[in-house]
């Protein structure tokens, strides 16, 4: 669940009046810290995930996790098998 919405970023606790949600997991994050996530190898992995379980109707997706800048959440491997599948219902 989403901590409510202080002020303050919830990854690095500076004050801000502008906010998005993470793309790997429900914090509310300031702007440096969007660009910051968006640089991650592992951004485009994120965005799939979070995209393909809205898709599939989970609107409470608490994403992959964020691994912290210098860190990758798995193997390309592990989510060549997730991505590979379709997310529409039709091909299944």
């Amino acid at each position: 669940m989403t901590s409510p919405w202080t002020g303050h970023c919830h990854r690095c606790q500076k004050r801000t009046r502008i906010h998005t949600m993470s793309k790997f997991n429900v914090d509310l994050i300031c702007p440096k810290c969007d660009d910051e996530e968006r640089c991650h190898p592992d951004f485009p992995l994120a965005a799939k995930a979070e995209m393909d379980a809205v898709l599939r109707g989970d609107h409470h997706f608490p994403g992959i996790g964020w691994p912290g800048l210098s860190t990758v959440v798995r193997a390309p491997s592990f989510w060549e098998g997730i991505f590979s599948r379709s997310s529409s219902p039709e091909a299944e």
